[in-house]
């Protein structure tokens, strides 16, 4: 069976910590490195989540950039090899690519190009692609737009793509994404599967687990973490033991939860244990969810009310959606510049229906909208293949 058929057919078992599992063994600091300085170690770990069960190994990538490593390809070569080593051909093991945050803020907010941040996701993804991954797990995104921009570079090298945002006690992640925006993106996006990771512990996420089961129809992928760092001892623990977070986990199963894994703190031992408790439990049916489109912060059904909004220039058109803001659910945005999007929905919570003069400005708008954007067309206004790039971008196409 195939990666993509088994994500939505199967429950996936994904690995645990590697970060934690170095520092057990010595090793601090940044873990790309150990690609190339502790080979056998970096192997071992994966070889013990492979032992307890997993069906997914991660491999050591998570961060590995050229704008942070100049030898970033030469550590993603490494990672991959170590952890094809491990699966050994295995029929029911896979390799996932991990790809992270890059530390920086995109604009406007930050000073990374939105091109530019998916050019450093693109030549990672590419060299894990050309290195024997199977997947590529997107993962620990709190940023919408640099989530989009990760999937965008995933998608481009035809691996199955799994994508999953970490999130706090509010129910939102850092820069305030909710449960719905995040499967209403990814759903327009494509992705094979999404879900959550990191920031919180079993008992935590079930909440979340339960809202984001109710807004989307694609598997979902939990990875928590196993509490909170113990270091009075000496010797680095974490508090949830590997019976306590098997349990905690086989009730997410229960709830809606395809496949699962583990984040911060959790080991072979935690992930042994998992595997063991979930071994007999039903893969949950999933559930048929309505279209919607998505700003950064809202959500809005494809039927909702739309209010025109058209402007001189930028500052005008801002100044006319605004007022328009609570009128509608959806703004349809008459746009003179592709890129005047991305200042416009910083201050535009509003779902976004984009017009532009030409296909190549639409395009511009849809790619650089942090969200899912609607697109009105007209039977005779776009060809099947411009409408079909238009979808592939994330866009929902309402024909008129």
């Amino acid at each position: 069976m195939d990666i993509r058929t088994a994500l939505q057919s199967k429950r996936l078992i994904f690995d645990g910590a590697m970060g934690t599992q170095l520092i057990l063994r010595g090793l601090t600091g940044d873990s790309q490195p150990y690609n190339i300085s502790a080979p056998k170690i970096v192997t071992d770990i994966h070889r013990a989540y492979v032992a307890a069960g997993a069906h997914v190994i991660t491999a050591n990538t998570f961060g590995a950039y050229s704008h942070k490593y100049p030898n970033a390809a030469e550590l993603i070569t490494a990672a991959l090899q170590y952890a094809r080593a491990a699966v050994n051909n295995a029929p029911d093991k896979w390799v996932a690519l991990d790809i992270g945050p890059t530390g920086r803020l995109v604009e406007p907010l930050g000073d990374l190009p939105f091109n530019e941040c998916i050019n450093i996701f693109t030549e990672a993804a590419r060299v894990g692609a050309d290195n024997g991954a199977d997947l590529i797990l997107i993962e620990t995104m709190t940023d919408l737009y640099e989530l989009k921009a990760a999937v965008y570079a995933a998608k481009s090298t035809g691996l199955p793509v799994v994508a999953t945002m970490a999130f706090e006690e509010s129910g939102r992640t850092m820069t305030g994404v909710t449960p719905e925006v995040l499967a209403v993106m990814l759903e327009g996006l494509g992705v094979d599967a999404l879900g959550m990771n990191c920031g919180l512990t079993p008992v935590l996420y079930r909440k979340l687990v339960t809202d984001l089961r109710a807004v989307t129809s694609l598997p979902i992928l939990l990875q928590p973490n196993a509490g909170l760092p113990n270091v009075s001892t000496g010797e680095l623990e974490y508090d949830i033991t590997p019976h306590a977070f098997a349990e905690e986990m086989a009730y997410i199963a229960s709830i809606g939860v395809n496949h699962m894994g583990g984040c911060c703190g959790t080991s072979p031992e935690h992930i042994a244990a998992m595997a063991k408790a979930c071994a007999e439990l039903a893969v949950p049916e999933s559930p048929l969810t309505p279209v919607r489109i998505c700003s950064g912060s809202q959500v809005a059904a494809v039927d909702g009310t739309i209010s025109c909004v058209e402007g001189d220039d930028v500052d005008d058109l801002i100044d006319t959606a605004f007022d328009a803001m609570h009128e509608a659910d959806i703004l349809e945005i008459y746009l003179s510049n592709g890129k005047d999007i991305q200042e416009l929905q910083t201050v535009i919570a509003s779902p976004l229906a984009l017009v532009a003069p030409s296909y190549d400005m639409l395009v511009e708008a849809v790619r650089l909208y942090n969200g899912r954007p609607l697109v009105r067309v007209t039977a005779s206004a776009f060809s099947a293949e411009e409408c079909a790039a238009l979808v592939c971008l994330g866009a929902h196409i309402l024909y008129l």
